[in-house]
């Protein structure tokens, strides 16, 4: 599944779910933390907020959720250099706020559901409940030897790196690109692991200027682009870093910003025009005892990731069943009301 725009501001990684709010968000001037149970419309009011927003001269950035692509996670309102924050506030990714009232707001959808009605339905809420928390343990399992197997790859990898040719080939890549004013870096994931299963975002891709595409070998792409963002850090650059989602330790694009830069790793050919960069530059490829131990450990490695996809299948029909009984027990014409005349006090055209 590929998404045009928009990132993740987390990811079910192979340690667990990882959280890169605080990054993200911690930044803005306002937050405004929703809380409210699952369907019961927390994504519709973000997206209708920024949409509004945008309408007043606001620009947006959306940051979708790594479990449900179709939902937000929150987004990022900025407009002459004050930054208000919209967020989903609840678990996995809560947030707590450190200056209630002052920086943080809290958006209780609760206030427009039914209690009598959800207490009726307490059972079944409850066994869903356990049932899909029992399976993500599950997911975190698989991830986790995903994860294990890339360890191995990368070993291999690095290697049979020239890591002297890496340093050259990141000074190349960031050599036409003029000095910054500030250095800055913030995450922006452009791919995650969900209920939708692989799912990926084409936003560096589209509203860059200039695409590099890096085709990888045995993992050890992520050692180039860390080096092209030390390079960075040095020219004062303002730069965003997606991290692969079950292995956070590994960069798998970046966004310089001023520019319109990006570099992607991926395969050549991807609907545009690009600069293609292949590792086999940087690297000697492994023997044959250990070009079959990387190969052995990739196959392990899609096998425990489709293990995963698998089970976060189970997770999306628990997912939406308790969407349906918490949407049948929502005002939705209150709450609407409410999304109005939120939009109109905060942002008014």
């Amino acid at each position: 599944m590929v998404t045009e725009t928009g990132f993740f501001a987390a990811s079910n990684s192979g340690r667990g779910f990882k959280n890169y709010y605080e990054q993200i968000f911690g930044r803005a001037d306002r937050i405004f933390v929703v809380k409210g149970g699952p369907g019961t419309g927390k994504s519709r009011f973000m997206n209708d907020v920024a949409g509004h927003a945008e309408g007043a001269g606001w620009s947006a950035e959306y940051y979708y959720c790594s479990s449900d692509p179709a939902s937000l996670d929150g987004v990022l309102l900025c407009n002459e250099g004050r930054c208000v924050a919209v967020i989903d506030g609840t678990p996995p990714h809560p947030w707590e706020p450190a200056l209630p009232g002052v920086k943080e707001e809290i958006v209780n959808l609760g206030e427009f559901w039914d209690t009598e009605k959800l207490r009726e339905a307490g059972e079944q809420i409850r066994k869903l409940t356990e049932k899909r928390a029992e399976l993500w343990r599950m997911v975190y399992r698989w991830l986790a030897g995903c994860l294990d197997m890339c360890g191995v790859i990368k070993s291999i990898g690095a290697a049979c790196l020239d890591f002297e040719a890496v340093r050259e080939g990141a000074e190349a890549l960031l050599a036409g690109v003029p000095d910054g004013e500030k250095w800055s870096i913030r995450p922006a994931l452009i791919s995650s692991v969900g209920m939708s299963g692989n799912v990926s975002s084409e936003h560096f891709i589209r509203n860059a200027a200039t695409l590099l595409v890096i085709k990888d070998r045995h993992m050890t792409a992520h050692i180039l682009l860390g080096e092209v963002i030390r390079l960075a850090q040095a020219k004062k650059l303002s730069v965003m870093v997606s991290y692969d989602p079950i292995d956070a330790d590994r960069i798998d694009g970046l966004f310089i910003e001023g520019n319109r830069v990006a570099v992607v790793v991926g395969e050549p050919g991807l609907g545009r025009e690009s600069i293609n960069i292949s590792m086999d530059e940087f690297i000697t490829l492994p023997d044959k005892k250990m070009r079959a131990r990387a190969e052995y450990a990739e196959r392990c490695r899609a096998a425990m990731l489709a293990g995963a996809v698998d089970v976060l299948d189970e997770i999306r029909a628990c997912h939406f069943k308790l969407e349906e009984i918490y949407t049948s027990a929502m005002n939705f014409e209150a709450k609407e009301a409410f999304t109005r005349e939120f939009c109109q006090k905060y942002f008014p055209k």
